[in-house]
């Protein structure tokens, strides 16, 4: 199907759903030059807008999350992720600058993608001249978007090109259980018998421990030049030499972002590395497990002769079709502060896509009325609430901290940490290597130097500190172990949450300022707004119970705590619950208490020992009365 046969499809209709097996950034450049004076919104979900504008073409505007670049331009075309597209919502409720948007990336089913949609349903029903192209490369997925606008002319259109051949997929005669060996012996084999005309080959692995350990496997094959890229760190894709082959290992983070145009085999390990919540114990989780049948033909979609999946093909008929919504296995909480900063107090009522659990949207609120987001109604406070939505999308226990230290006096510090806890959790870690010999050597040399043995908050902001003066930042990581994307990437976040901060405490006449040496205001500012998740140390001297939700957690190995302090602390706070928390403060209980008396009172009897015993005094959210009208959203009341 030509590209001005798709526009004007997609220009006809309301809406219109792509069905294809890539980004089309053609495509996109195509509508430019057609339609003049339009402006393009465009959301990515798989890339960051400043790759999406790169493969659109020249003169294209971006804004990332947390990397903010100003635009006016009333036509073209504009990429952003997902959540700031959302966040335009915000500032926009009808995106009335936009005459048409695209949604790319519909068939993963991410968080923001489908709260987007859902916005998109609303937005439609008032502006009669927007139009929609929603992207998917998922047959299910496009049939079930297109019934979820069918109130508004929508239908599916064929991208794909039938005379693109299919590579043949080959399945397994029977279960493997080491498929890192299976991998090794598979790619010597196709590096031996098929010949370098033929393409590299691509290898799809879970976690970013299985793409090291892969590549010190197959350092043994002669001519095969290795390529890694671990979660979210590229190197430049290049063409091989004449007597060699490429390899590329890449992980489930870099799998729907990796470009390579010369792979003519893929080796899929079946396992995709996914985060999940579980709202009645409110731990967070990270698993290996099995992908589904939509992100298998994804991978496939890479290669022009062969995939081999590691399975057999009776498990492969068992895959569920599409991987589960976003929506219903992560923590929603900065997704409903979002929702309520938008006036919408009838959350259960939203009209999602998929619903999330009741149990999520129940401790969501629950949450955010113990950090004092919400009221004992459920309606957002002012101008805390909003305060808190303005740093999204930021975990808002981290966008707490932000708040809390214009008080404590400890500003520029409580930024360090903010930035810093994002970008580690959306790369592979702060360190490169914490597993090696060689490695452990360096981060303790590292910890040893810009440690401090009350808290890892105070390490991260020494180590942020001498980053920020080191003349030679790439040669700084070296000598740190430290990775220099995630520390880039933490410097970028600082200056946008900067300018946010600065502009609410101006509001209120206040400067943001430095604790310098005072470490104990910064501490005591981390203890009132982590203080949610108090942690006493258990029995066994090694792990922590919580006093609130009274859950077990362990440390983590690049912890401060795991090797380099003495005796444990016997009080913590961490942001997040998690089996093991890479981020610790020890704290006193008596700041917690102090800072926090609606979550906690102390009780002691005569009986008991002079420990500080805690019992949760704030109550849920009370379940504020339905109203018999229909149910009211931000949307609902915008006259167009």
């Amino acid at each position: 199907m030509k590209l001005e046969a798709i526009c004007e499809a997609v220009c006809q209709r309301r809406v219109t759903v792509l069905l294809g097996d890539e980004i089309f950034p053609k495509f996109l450049d195509k509508i430019r030059y057609l339609y003049p004076g339009t402006l393009v919104g465009c959301s990515f979900s798989s890339l960051t807008a400043k790759q999406a504008a790169r493969l659109v073409g020249d003169q294209v505007e971006f804004r990332d999350s947390f990397e903010y670049s100003r635009f006016k331009s009333t036509e073209g075309i504009i990429c952003l992720e997902d959540v700031v597209m959302v966040q335009e919502v915000l500032r926009d409720p009808l995106l009335s600058r936009y005459g048409i948007i695209i949604v790319e990336g519909i068939e993963k089913r991410g968080m923001y993608t489908d709260i987007l949609l859902s916005f998109l349903r609303k937005i439609l029903s008032k502006r009669l001249d927007l139009k929609v192209g929603l992207l998917s490369s998922s047959q299910e997925t496009a049939d079930f978007i297109t019934d979820a606008f069918s109130n508004f002319d929508s239908a599916v259109v064929d991208m794909r090109d039938i005379k693109v051949l299919r590579p043949q997929v080959f399945y397994l005669e029977k279960a493997c259980r080491d498929y890192l060996t299976y991998c090794v012996d598979l790619t010597s084999k196709i590096h031996r018998t098929k010949s370098l005309d033929e393409g590299d080959i691509l290898i799809f692995l879970p976690n970013d421990d299985m793409v090291k350990t892969l590549v010190s496997m197959l350092d043994t094959i002669v001519n095969l030049d290795i390529l890694s890229c671990y979660s979210f760190n590229f190197g430049e894709y290049r063409a091989p030499r004449s007597t060699s082959r490429n390899c590329i290992l890449v992980s489930s983070m870099t799998a729907s972002q990796i470009i390579a145009t010369r792979v003519g085999f893929v080796i899929d390990s079946m396992y995709i590395d996914s985060s999940s919540y579980d709202p009645f114990t409110a731990m967070h989780e990270r698993s290996t497990m099995i992908i589904s049948k939509d992100q298998a033909a994804y991978r496939a979609s890479f290669s022009h002769r062969i995939v081999f999946r590691l399975c057999t093909e009776t498990t492969y008929s068992a895959l569920h079709q599409v991987p589960t919504p976003e929506i219903q296995r992560e923590d929603i909480n900065s997704l409903v502060l979002q929702l309520k900063a938008l006036n919408i107090n009838d959350i259960l009522h939203f009209e999602f896509l998929s619903p999330p659990p009741s149990a999520s949207l129940i401790r969501a609120m629950d949450l955010l009325h113990a950090i004092g987001a919400v009221d004992d109604i459920g309606s957002i406070c002012q101008p805390r609430g909003n305060r808190l939505a303005s740093f999204l999308p930021l975990n808002p226990i981290v966008s707490r901290l932000l708040l809390d230290s214009v008080e404590f006096g400890c500003s520029e510090e409580a930024l360090t940490i903010a930035a810093l806890v994002d970008s580690i959790s959306k790369s592979s870690g702060l360190f490169v290597d914490i597993k090696s010999k060689s490695g452990q050597e360096k981060v303790t040399r590292t910890y040893k130097k810009f440690g401090a043995k009350e808290s890892d908050f105070l390490f991260l902001v020494n180590l942020f500190r001498f980053y920020s003066d080191a003349k030679s930042k790439k040669s700084f990581c070296q000598e740190t172990g430290t990775r220099m994307f995630t520390m880039r990437l933490a410097q970028s976040t600082r200056k946008v949450l900067h300018n946010t901060l600065s502009k609410i405490a101006s509001q209120d006449g206040i400067e943001l300022l430095s604790c310098q040496e005072d470490s104990e205001a910064f501490l005591k500012c981390v203890a009132k707004s982590f203080g949610l998740h108090l942690a006493k140390l258990s029995s066994d001297g090694k792990s922590y119970s919580t006093i609130l939700e009274n859950r077990m957690i362990a440390v983590h190995q690049s912890s401060i705590f795991s090797k380099f302090v003495g005796v444990p602390p016997s009080w913590i706070v961490v942001p997040l619950l998690k089996k093991s928390s890479p981020f610790i403060s020890a704290v006193n209980p008596q700041w917690v208490i102090h800072s926090n008396p609606h979550l906690f009172s102390t009780s002691k009897s005569n009986n008991e020992t002079d420990d500080t015993m805690f019992r949760r005094t704030y109550q849920p959210v009370k379940k504020k009365p339905r109203e018999d009208s229909a149910v009211k959203c931000f949307l609902d009341s915008v006259e167009f």
